[in-house]
């Protein structure tokens, strides 16, 4: 069995691995540099949002990774941080746990959770040029309910050199932000055997 771990760039992302079937997600926060340490916030969320494991990327800057003392330092300060809290919320699950009280978010705050994230992620660039093709498409008598990451990326004109995990990584927020969702589905491979693949379908359909 294969086992699925993500790196994430925002905590909409990691929630979006989640659902796909992730086992664990790396955090990070500019995912198109390198990816860099995620805020304390981002990681406190994910923490309390994801059911799955959570690892910050512990990273100071782009670049190389030839770092100075000071650079270490720092790294060294988001680790030592990261662990305390990590203790904390252990221990304030811990305490709910013997007051028999829930310390997780509910369903209700987890939905308006995820909507504040999704409304708070940036735009792209992206999501103008995805739009106006499928927009073409439509017009034309074609239109796109549903496709893949690699369909998306070709609609968009990325080269098939650059398609890796950053641009699918892209591509994918670029669909949630406009309407599409995720959604698991059988397929017979080369081999005729049938597979699991997800399939990026627009929310109005999924639903009906």
């Amino acid at each position: 069995m294969i086992s699925l771990e993500v790196c994430a760039n925002s905590l909409t992302s990691a929630l979006a691995a989640q659902e796909g079937g992730a086992i664990r997600v790396e955090l990070c926060e500019n995912l198109n540099e390198g990816g860099t340490t995620p805020s304390y916030g981002q990681i406190l969320m994910a923490r309390k949002l994801l059911k799955i494991k959570l690892y910050p990327l512990i990273r100071p800057r782009e670049g190389d990774f030839l770092y100075s003392d000071i650079e270490f330092e720092v790294m060294k300060a988001d680790i030592e941080l990261i662990i305390s809290r990590r203790d904390q919320l252990w221990a304030e699950a811990y305490r709910a746990y013997l007051a028999d009280e829930e310390w997780w978010l509910d369903a209700e705050q987890e939905a308006l959770a995820r909507v504040q994230v999704s409304q708070r992620e940036k735009g792209d660039i992206w999501d103008e040029v995805l739009e106006a093709k499928l927009e073409k498409e439509r017009s034309e008598g074609r239109p796109v309910n549903n496709l893949s990451l690699g369909a998306a990326l070709q609609l968009i004109g990325v080269p098939n050199e650059r398609m890796d995990g950053r641009a699918e990584e892209r591509v994918a927020a670029c669909l949630r932000r406009i309407g599409f969702k995720s959604t698991p589905r059988k397929e017979r491979d080369e081999n005729g055997e049938r597979r699991s693949v997800r399939v990026w379908v627009r929310k109005s359909d999924a639903a009906s």
